[in-house]
């Protein structure tokens, strides 16, 4: 596990024990998550990246079992839950979502003429600036000069391209 477990739990009543024993699964499934979605965008192998994304969605599911588990033991952990969940849709009512790239607030830069996103902005697939979308193709082209056919992309790839495609509709917008 990466994550240091904090403390021990011999030391604990039998409830409390229960949800941290809860908790540090939550937290070895959580950082299976983040691993095996950082190994997929370095290999170069779209099998196994492949592969690493279905893990680290079955690893999804098991941070959620520990999750609705601790939630029937801790009176307190879901009252935090639903105070946590109505303080973020209090502040997403004071910053409404971006028509154009649905971040909320000000700070998405797609509405903002404050923020120069011109050159804030990079877009990056396997380590290489996405230059070209060729929707007749179904390809994409990068700095490096390697042309990658959209069937050939990952999930978070494709989810750049999108990003990227909202980013240039919002330059043309800005630019109006």
């Amino acid at each position: 596990m990466l994550s240091v477990t904090p403390a021990s739990v011999r030391n604990l009543s039998a409830e409390d024990k229960n949800k941290e024993i809860l908790r540090l699964g939550i937290i070895a499934e959580l950082d299976a998550i983040s691993l095996y979605e950082q190994l997929a965008t370095e290999t170069g192998n779209s099998h196994i990246a492949k592969t690493l994304l279905d893990i680290a969605k079955e690893e999804k599911t098991h941070a959620g079992e520990f999750q609705f588990l601790l939630l029937q033991i801790d009176e307190e952990q879901k009252r935090e839950l639903v105070e946590g969940q109505k303080e973020v849709e209090k502040l997403a009512a004071q910053n409404p979502r971006c028509r154009i790239c649905g971040e909320y607030g000000e700070n998405c830069g797609c509405e903002n003429p404050k923020i120069n996103v011109l050159n804030a902005v990079s877009f990056k697939i396997r380590g290489s600036s996405l230059m070209l979308i060729n929707e007749q193709n179904h390809t994409v082209t990068l700095a490096n000069g390697r042309v990658i056919k959209f069937s050939d992309l990952h999930e978070y790839e494709m989810r750049i391209v999108r990003n990227y495609k909202m980013y240039l509709k919002a330059m043309e917008l800005y630019r109006e």
